[in-house]
């Protein structure tokens, strides 16, 4: 994931660049961007995004990640499916 770090600080009026590798082929799986658990449908399915512009007080970032094929059958370890939180602070 990009930022690394859950914790994250931005200037008012810039953006955040948030990224996230998949386990799975580009398509496989399904992404989910919300900001402030807000969906952010304009975002579906983007493994790279850039947010945070039209913010004005502290953000949290959150991206869910689950496997839209069908194709896993058993996951114990949780490998295809992921939620990603990002807690902003704006300066």
């Amino acid at each position: 994931k990009m930022p690394v770090s859950s914790q994250v600080s931005q200037k008012g009026g810039d953006n955040t660049q948030f990224k996230v590798d998949t386990v799975m082929d580009a398509g496989a799986q399904r992404l989910r961007w919300y900001i402030n658990n807000q969906e952010q449908t304009s975002l579906n399915d983007k493994s790279h995004v850039s947010l945070g512009n039209d913010q004005d007080n502290n953000f949290t970032v959150r991206v869910d990640i689950s496997d839209k094929t069908g194709n896993i059958r058993k996951d114990d370890d949780g490998f295809s499916s992921d939620s990603i939180s990002w807690q902003v602070s704006v300066q």
